[in-house]
């Protein structure tokens, strides 16, 4: 009776003592986590901060920090987890060779299931170092286009013209189309009647352009490229005008190009096209 006794409180003391070390773990994991994440982000403030060249030079590199700030944040976090866990079995007596053995069988089955999300950590490692997109760029991919608002080595997430968020496994990541990278081309197809003086409209056009490269923060930097006649149609003779604008701007520059040139169109008595009716000869 007294062995039993002595066994028991013994039994207890184990028990305190493994409970102690797991309290402990998880605590200085809590405190990890929190201390070089919030050091990493001040880090990243003070380099965004003190960024020091041109300002369009400013938003691509403050762009390019964003994402490698959450790139280093969760690979923090997975190493923890690496460091952690293992610990955690231990405390709680079971050995993790044994732990990884017993469950070795089922690791097999589950390393088909796991063979998507390798692919998605390693295509989002190629991403991330072939910079091909950064938090805040506007991006295609497949059939979703929308702005970077989190990148993870695991997923991108697109916020669309919707305001939904889209998750995109990188693994699924074949290609990507990048509106604002470098520069970017503000692209306006005018459809004209056939009675139009082309000649008159290129000379408006370049005088648009100009006045509105004069203005300030219209985000243009290079004089039109316009396609007098791009095409002929049944109804109408079709324009192009392609305005180089700063990357991510061109949407904004069509948006006022149009505006102006629908008033000057107005002045000039320049006409859009419309739908013409042939009748056949009775």
């Amino acid at each position: 009776m007294l062995y039993l006794k002595k066994l028991e409180a013994l039994m207890t003391a184990k028990d305190l003592k493994s409970l102690i070390s797991i309290v402990f773990i998880l605590f200085l994991w809590f405190i990890l986590d929190r201390f070089i994440t919030k050091s990493l982000k001040r880090l990243f403030v003070f380099a965004e901060e003190n960024v020091g060249f041109a300002v369009e030079d400013n938003i691509k590199i403050i762009k390019r920090l964003s994402t490698m700030r959450l790139f280093l944040i969760q690979t923090v976090r997975v190493l923890l987890a690496t460091i952690m866990i293992p610990l955690l079995f231990e405390a709680l007596g079971v050995s993790v060779k044994s732990f990884f053995a017993g469950v070795g069988m089922v690791g097999l089955g589950l390393s088909f299931a796991a063979q998507n999300l390798i692919k998605d950590y390693i295509n989002g490692a190629i991403i991330l170092v072939e910079n091909q997109f950064n938090i805040g760029d506007w991006i295609e991919i497949a059939n979703y286009s929308g702005e970077v608002e989190g990148f993870t080595l695991r997923s991108t997430k697109l916020r669309d013209t919707n305001g939904s968020l889209v998750f995109i496994p990188n693994g699924q990541i074949q290609t990507v189309k990048n509106s604002t990278k470098k520069w970017a081309f503000a692209v306006i197809k005018m459809s004209l009647s056939y009675e139009t003086d082309i000649t008159k409209v290129d000379t408006i056009v370049k005088n648009i352009v100009k006045a509105m490269r004069e203005e300030v923060n219209t985000f243009i930097m290079d004089d039109p490229q316009v396609y007098s006649i791009n095409e002929l149609t049944l109804n109408s003779v079709d324009i192009i005008v392609k305005i180089k604008t700063e990357p991510g701007k061109q949407w904004v520059v069509e948006r006022e190009f149009r505006t102006k040139i629908k008033e000057l169109f107005a002045k000039e008595n320049i006409h859009f096209a419309g739908q013409r009716i042939f009748l056949k000869n009775i």
